[in-house]
């Protein structure tokens, strides 16, 4: 049993998505596991009544869910970093708001990970993809996957495979190599390959040989192209 409360911070970034927030949440909330967590969601100034779900589960929770609703749109990589700056968490992991967690002991699994292998700062998944339009899943399978010379350049090269809501830092890396009011001030787009690129030079990267996380490609975004054999 860990003492630490939170153990671990999950930061889910709001924007829209309705139809989905609450299987994201879901997903968090079925995780099987001793320690105690928070949710942080971040509200990027979302149109489409997303916040009354966000309080729902506020009103049955108060313990568990910290809300940040931002009045005014401010990026991605932005609203995350609002909602790291309140992290308690030894660990932060995220889950953007139109995947979810298939794999109910994917914390689990990444805390007792993280607790034995102290070089390692940030652990991920193999994950699947799903296609809302056909209703078909396909395994992505990374594990196996090889750096190429150092790993700031192949995250450079644009050849580094992650899936983002498969992910799980040690928050002391976080704190220590990236300067995360400078998301706020300027308003950095995305929240992923800047921190990773940011932290490789001073920890190792590890991706567990199981599936964990479902992300759905139909719905684009500024993360999530139509033509997602980008990341493929």
């Amino acid at each position: 049993m860990h003492t630490i409360d939170p153990l671990v911070s999950i930061i889910i970034c709001s924007y829209n998505r309705k139809n989905l927030i609450s299987k994201t949440i879901d997903s968090v909330l079925n995780q099987k596991c001793d320690f105690k967590y928070e949710i942080i969601i971040g509200d990027d100034s979302s149109i489409d009544n997303v916040r009354s779900i966000l309080l729902d589960y506020k009103k049955r929770l108060p313990k568990v869910f910290t809300l940040v609703f931002h009045e005014t749109n401010i990026g991605l990589g932005a609203n995350w970093a609002s909602c790291v700056k309140l992290a308690k968490g030894k660990y932060i992991a995220g889950c953007d708001n139109d995947d979810y967690w298939h794999n109910p002991n994917k914390l689990r699994i990444q805390v007792e990970f993280l607790e034995k292998n102290f070089e390692i700062g940030m652990v991920h998944t193999d994950y699947r993809t799903y296609n809302t339009k056909t209703g078909n899943f396909s395994d992505k399978i990374i594990h196996n996957f090889i750096y190429k010379g150092p790993l700031i350049q192949t995250i450079f090269s644009g050849k580094f495979k992650c899936c983002n809501s498969s992910t799980m830092y040690r928050k002391s890396i976080i704190d220590k190599h990236i300067s995360i009011d400078d998301y706020i001030s300027f308003q950095f787009p995305l929240q992923d390959w800047n921190t990773w690129i940011s932290i490789a030079n001073y920890t190792k990267f590890y991706c567990l040989p199981i599936s964990t996380t479902t992300i759905c490609i139909d719905n684009e975004s500024i993360t999530r192209p139509k033509d997602y054999s980008v990341i493929e």
